[in-house]
């Protein structure tokens, strides 16, 4: 693929040429392509030339004719002349981003050279000219949202017959840094969609057992029949809704100093100590990270204490 290039045509082996040099310009909003083609005439030495001008020239860019006048020649020979530029008009793109153009030129030479009578030089090309990007930025009705909620992602495609394959990441740690990345777990959301999808956020709290939210990198695959166009991503905070909040802690307490609770059926002041036990459990996979309990004013850590 390319944006520029060049190729010839040639008479009496070479000696004389038809060299056509070709330049495209792109308009990746309208996925449409211009191309300036300029031709010239290269003599060999010792291979002279004498006409007069020529206008029934013609270069045919993506099947259609362009007319051309070239300039009077007269010279002994080594010699390269320019012959004329001209430019298309605006050549679609296919709805992926590709396209091929044939590209020739004719130059009416009709001259007799070393006693035989020459009447045109041809070249002819196709060139594959670069892929317009097509493939669709996609984005959010929000930027984060709990588990279990609706989502729309809109995919605005560059044409009707493009279309999408969605899937998702679900990822810990700085995306933007360097800090490292843990893929916790990933998925496919939908595919062969068209413009839009609403999907509703998978129940992913088994892989944040000490979190509360993670990032869901969506990825936008665009597709022209079963040719990949290209990918894009898009960035959702996924929450763990609050329903999924492990419960409150159970309490016991208990008298800890022998022979108080027998005989006097109360905690005595002065005397009781406490005996106290915490009981808690996660959810979804989440685990209890740490204990900590406040009696009369002083903290005291781990499940069970005195």
């Amino acid at each position: 693929m390319a944006l520029s290039g060049a190729f010839t045509g040639s008479i009496l082996n070479g000696n004389y040429k038809l060299r056509v040099e070709w330049t495209a310009t792109q308009n990746i909003g309208a996925n449409t392509s211009k191309i300036t083609a300029a031709m010239y005439l290269v003599q060999a030495s010792s291979w002279g030339l004498n006409i007069a001008s020529r206008s029934d020239n013609k270069t045919t860019i993506n099947g259609v004719d362009i007319a051309w006048t070239s300039p009077a020649i007269n010279n002994n020979g080594g010699k390269t002349t320019k012959l004329a530029t001209v430019t298309s008009g605006n050549i679609a793109h296919n709805a992926d981003g590709s396209k091929s153009v044939t590209i020739s030129a004719t130059f009416q030479l009709r001259a007799t050279i070393s006693g035989a009578y020459r009447g045109t030089i041809t070249a002819s090309a196709t060139v594959n000219l670069n892929d317009i990007p097509r493939a669709t930025q996609p984005s959010l009705s929000v930027s984060s949202a709990n588990m279990g909620a609706e989502v729309k992602i809109s995919t605005p495609r560059a044409a009707s017959s493009l279309t999408h394959t969605l899937t998702y990441e679900l990822i810990k740690g700085d995306i933007t840094g360097s800090g490292g990345v843990e893929l916790l777990t990933s998925g496919s959301i939908a595919s062969n969609v068209g413009t839009s999808y609403t999907w509703t956020v998978p129940d992913l709290a088994s892989y944040l057992p000490n979190d509360t939210q993670a990032t869901a990198l969506i990825t936008c695959t665009t597709k022209s029949g079963t040719k990949t166009v290209g990918t894009k991503t898009v960035r959702l905070t996924v929450k763990v809704p609050a329903a999924l909040i492990p419960p409150l802690p159970t309490l016991a307490i208990a008298e800890a100093t022998a022979g108080l609770a027998a005989r006097f059926g109360a905690y005595v002041q002065g005397k009781s100590k406490l005996a106290v036990s915490v009981a808690a459990t996660g959810i979804k996979g989440s685990t209890i990270k740490a204990y900590q309990t406040t009696v009369e004013g002083k903290t005291y850590t781990g499940s069970s204490f005195t």
